[in-house]
């Protein structure tokens, strides 16, 4: 009876041990045939544990001792367990990746349909700001003084809402090629050169400012008219056509918008509008905002 139990125990034994082999051996297989598409996620260790563990089996099962099995076991953990923590930790990037990305996607479409918002909210508020623009030129037209209240109107509406320090309106005289000073108001640092016999006074460079025109061919007043295209400028020290005229303070360059004034495709003019050098620059919404109320001047 104990040889029966003996040779049934052992039996039941080898069974045991024969059985993992072919999912072994199947991994093994499985593991080279990955391994030559994608050798970076697939160690050579998983390989050798694999077959460490298959060695250790057969050794069991051909001298019947189990150190054999229980050595070749620890040795192939060993080796497989580091890419098991790896392949966990790499499935747990993945997954915050796509997780990330899923967040980014969510956030973009909610910035997307905040700036969406915004424009519709700033279009309505220039909307009915040009029509208060229109409907005040065509009141002040039918006055005395109509093109006079009509550019003052105008550059006071577009200074007030792009909170600038100064604006200045000039119009073609296209007999004498000139473009001649119609409105200034605020603090507008002169962009170009003054002349030598000017006193560098606050009233004194204000009122040769008020009074001046300028050959079409000369200063960004005349570029902006001949070329008909508008310009935010934030670094005037760097840009050529502008003039730093020294060493006043109030004389100090800063920011600046010039803008065409158009009628269909002729330009009759210029809006341009200043802020001190030491209040922070236009900004690209600010610019949009002068250039989209110009349209209607």
């Amino acid at each position: 009876m104990r040889l029966i139990l003996f040779i049934f125990s052992d039996t039941i034994s080898v069974i045991l041990l024969l059985v993992p082999i072919v999912p072994i051996l199947i991994s093994i297989f499985l593991l080279l045939r990955v391994a030559r598409k994608a050798v970076e996620k697939n160690p050579i260790s998983q390989f050798f544990g694999l077959l460490i563990l298959l060695l250790g089996i057969v050794a069991t099962l051909i001298f019947k001792s189990s150190i054999y099995l229980l050595s070749t076991l620890s040795l192939a953990l060993v080796l497989i367990i580091p890419h098991i923590l790896y392949h966990l930790k790499e499935v747990k990037l993945e997954k915050e990746k796509t997780e990330s990305a899923e967040n980014t996607e969510i956030d973009l479409e909610q910035e997307v349909e905040q700036i969406r918002e915004k424009d519709k909210e700033l279009n309505k508020i220039l909307f009915e700001l040009s029509n208060e623009m229109i409907m005040q030129a065509s009141n002040n037209l039918s006055s005395e003084k109509g093109l006079q209240e009509t550019l003052e109107h105008i550059n006071t509406a577009i200074i007030e809402e792009i909170n600038a320090d100064g604006g200045v309106i000039l119009l073609i005289d296209a007999f004498d090629d000139i473009i001649a000073v119609k409105s200034l108001i605020g603090t507008f640092p002169p962009p170009y050169e003054l002349s030598a016999d000017i006193p560098h006074k606050i009233i004194r460079v204000e009122t040769n400012f008020r009074f001046a025109t300028f050959p079409l061919d000369s200063t960004i007043f005349g570029e902006i008219a001949r070329t008909g295209r508008a310009e935010l400028i934030t670094e005037p020290l760097s840009d050529p056509r502008l003039f730093q005229n020294e060493p006043e303070d109030f004389l100090k360059l800063g920011s600046y918008i010039f803008l065409p004034l158009l009628v269909k495709d002729s330009v009759l003019g210029v809006a341009a509008f200043a802020r001190k050098f030491e209040n922070p620059c236009f900004t690209e919404e600010e610019f949009y905002k002068a250039e989209i109320l110009a349209r209607f001047a």
